[in-house]
């Protein structure tokens, strides 16, 4: 069964949760009489896995369309593929009046929002996630980008799709380790919102084939979406969904891409959580609640990771702004507030951190 959540933001969208729901695509093509052409960006991965069900929809139904496929994996996220793209769909002479539809993980869909938002000055795109990371973070609020050298998501958009379209089946084929990568972004929004959908993830091994998947993907996004529609553009409280990414990307990054995002960002709660222990601000069983749920899906390897450079990246963050940054910390499961500091501040809490744990 399907559900539909409102996104009620500048250019409102729906998010719809279920399975075999493809087609629903098919409503968004037509535009006064004129049936658009649509471009699909994807990875190599989904295009083996997932293509063919797309694309047979489009051609008993008629719609022109070119399919684009990219390396997988955050190493792909940057200008160089940006500006393929573009070649590519203007090679197709693609049009304001046609579609891109960002087909994958979070990958893609940044990669695909963002070329969409800026081919012609923007045309319309929309998300159709396949993995649980994308579908409960990146495919919902309209943020696009890429990577730079110097650091994670630093060129990028506000672009909101014309509609999201989660298919719960495309989770199936997912890795053991791919699925528990998006279960932190899940952990994430009950160390923010709520310790009843939180403590989940302790009762339960919880699995692409858990009786609770529509469950968390649905409430997980409506989350998200109070939040959004809140505070679109990211000046207010959305800031709260950054809890556990500004050390989590500082550590994606030191790896150099080779701890996945999820993972980097459970290790960047355990780290504020553990910081707002030692500061007297969270007490010591939720503390050992969430480190708890954070070991459970762990699949990354930590151990040979050095942590000292982490810093270097935290320091060029792009949430940074007059010389502070907003840390989001946790105050109990289900509450957390925001906190800026000057980075001195945030280098001393980080190294009296190491020195601790």
């Amino acid at each position: 069964m399907n559900k539909e959540i409102k996104i009620a933001v500048s250019e409102s969208y729906s998010v719809n949760v279920g399975r075999d729901n493809f087609e629903l695509i098919l409503k968004y093509l037509d535009k006064n009489g004129h049936r658009s052409k649509v471009a699909i960006i994807t990875d190599d991965n989904v295009k083996k896995l997932h293509l063919n069900k797309l694309t047979t929809i489009f051609r008993e139904n008629k719609v022109d369309y070119f399919v684009y496929s990219i390396l997988p994996g955050e190493k792909s996220k940057n200008l160089t593929t940006i500006a393929e793209i573009m070649d590519f769909l203007a090679s197709n002479k693609m049009s304001r009046s046609d579609m891109v539809i960002a087909f994958g993980g979070g990958v893609v869909g940044d990669i695909a929002g963002f070329a969409a938002s800026i081919y012609l000055r923007g045309i319309d795109y929309i998300q159709i996630p396949t993995t649980l990371l994308s579908a409960v973070d990146s495919s919902v609020g309209g943020k696009t980008g890429v990577d730079l050298k110097k650091g994670k998501n630093l060129v990028g958009t506000f672009k909101q799709p014309k509609s999201v379209i989660c298919n719960l089946n495309t989770f199936n084929t997912l890795s053991k380790e791919e699925f528990n990568n998006g279960i932190f972004e899940c952990i994430k929004y009950g160390v923010l919102f709520d310790e009843d959908y939180f403590n989940i993830f302790l009762e339960e091994d919880f699995d692409y084939d858990s009786i609770k998947l529509s469950l968390v993907v649905e409430k997980a996004i409506e989350f998200k979406a109070k939040v959004v529609i809140e505070d679109e553009f990211d000046y207010g409280k959305r800031r709260l969904l950054n809890l556990g990414h500004t050390f989590g990307h500082g550590i994606e990054q030191a790896s150099n891409y080779n701890i996945k995002h999820g993972f980097a960002v459970g290790k960047g709660i355990e780290i504020i959580s553990q910081i707002s222990y030692q500061r007297g601000k969270l007490k010591n069983k939720d503390l050992q609640k969430i480190l708890l749920a954070i070991k459970k899906y762990n699949m990354a390897d930590f151990v040979n990771f050095g942590f000292s450079e982490v810093l270097d990246y935290v320091l060029v963050d792009k949430k940074i702004f007059n010389g502070k940054i907003t840390m989001i910390i946790p105050e109990k499961i289900g509450k957390c507030y925001l906190e800026e500091m000057d980075l001195q501040e945030v280098k001393e809490l980080y190294r009296n951190w190491q020195r601790e744990f």
